[in-house]
């Protein structure tokens, strides 16, 4: 399944939800195209083996008040965000209760990913792109391998378990 948004007028909405399918979804930003979601963007896992739920941000901008992936119980029923040359801010929990073989966040380009509240499970895949710690608040990440990493904001932030590698 595949879904195109026409964004034009720039309306905000108050929530984004990924229901369980039998077949692969996708929901891509492109363009200049700038969404704002005022709650979360929730995925259910997918209910087939070899299926995943995905967010591409290619070129596009979206903002959204939290970001949550559950444990999906297969390593082949997939939740996904991936990250182009767009932006995504998440401003609250960046959650994702899957292992690094059910949740990923994944870049394919110099994209950025801001996270103003603590990121945690899952995979990060990221060759390229930026992600950036940005709370006023207590921020707690795992120990991801990043290419460029931004921390700002006055709150401490600490690594769940581990050192973290930073490529770039």
């Amino acid at each position: 399944n595949s879904v195109t948004l026409d964004v034009s007028p720039a309306n905000a909405i108050s929530s984004f939800s990924i229901t369980s399918t039998t077949s692969n979804t996708l929901l891509s930003f492109s363009g200049s195209n700038a969404l704002t979601i005022t709650g979360g963007i929730y995925y259910s896992g997918p209910s087939s083996i070899n299926t995943n739920n995905t967010v591409a941000i290619g070129s596009g901008v979206v903002s959204c008040a939290s970001v949550s992936m559950p444990s999906t119980g297969h390593a082949t029923k997939d939740c996904f965000l991936t990250i182009s040359t767009g932006t995504i801010t998440c401003n609250g929990a960046f959650t994702m209760s899957g292992n690094n073989l059910q949740n990923a966040v994944v870049f394919s380009g110099a994209g950025l990913l801001i996270v103003d509240g603590s990121m945690t499970g899952g995979d990060l895949t990221s060759s390229t792109g930026t992600v950036a710690f940005t709370s006023a608040g207590v921020s707690n990440f795992d120990n991801y391998p990043f290419y460029n990493l931004i921390i700002s904001g006055a709150g401490a932030k600490s690594i769940q378990s581990g050192n973290i590698t930073i490529s770039n």
